[in-house]
Formats: structure tokens, sequence, C-alpha cells
């Protein structure tokens, strides 16, 4: 799965009222569809994939999340 199939089923996943949890070895990061929101009001997308990697806003920069552990609950 690219990185970008792995971004719209995510974003389906939210659209559909469930909530993401993107789970590190440290830290566990509560994605709802509130968030998606919020980002976008201010154009800045949450998620941004590339050719290769996916990655989560986190500040002013983007943090990759290719290897933690999705869920949705």
């Amino acid at each position: 799965m690219t990185a970008q199939e792995k971004m719209a089923k995510i974003l389906e996943v939210l659209q559909s009222g469930k909530t993401v949890y993107i789970q590190t070895a440290l830290r566990v990061t509560k994605v709802s569809a509130k968030d998606v929101e919020k980002f976008a009001a201010i154009n800045r997308p949450l998620f941004k994939a590339d050719t290769k990697s996916l990655y989560i806003s986190a500040g002013n920069r983007y943090d990759c999340i290719d290897f933690c552990k999705i869920t949705a609950v």
C-alpha cells in the first residue's frame, strides 16, 4: 500500500465518524474528523503524503508515521 493510499484510507475512516489512533513506542495521538477540519480551516493539511512516506503535522513541521501502528475505533 502506497502512502497516498494509506492517507486516503485514513481520511475515509475519519469521515465515517471513527477515531484514528497513531501509536509510536512512547506516544499515542488521537485524531478525529474535527481535527482534520480544524487544520483545513487554516489551509494546512493534517496528513501529507509523498511518493514514499506518510506524515502528520506536528507544530510547524511534519513527522513521518510510516512505522507507527495505526488503528481505528
